[in-house]
């Protein structure tokens, strides 16, 4: 009898935490990143997954996704060759 009384008591709290969603962390602010990637192909991928894929996100992270222009650090300073 003890338990059911437990369970009776336990049950209401627990489906309350589980609706009111008290017991998780608040959610923090997302950390801003820049992920560069040499360039956009089969084995940079990943990234693009993770970013389509809302991963980065998940740990708590806002990336960018970075990729090359049409030219160079170097052609952009006038440097050539």
């Amino acid at each position: 009898m003890q338990r059911f009384k437990f369970a009776l008591t336990i049950t209401p709290l627990i489906l309350l935490f589980a609706i009111t969603g008290a017991g998780h962390p608040q959610s923090k602010p997302l950390k801003k990143i820049r992920v560069g990637v040499p360039s956009v192909g089969m084995g940079n991928i990943i990234i693009f997954v993770t970013k389509e894929g809302k991963l980065f996100e998940k740990y708590g992270l806002d990336a960018e996704v970075i990729t090359p222009g049409h030219y160079s650090h170097r052609d952009a300073d006038g440097h050539r060759g």
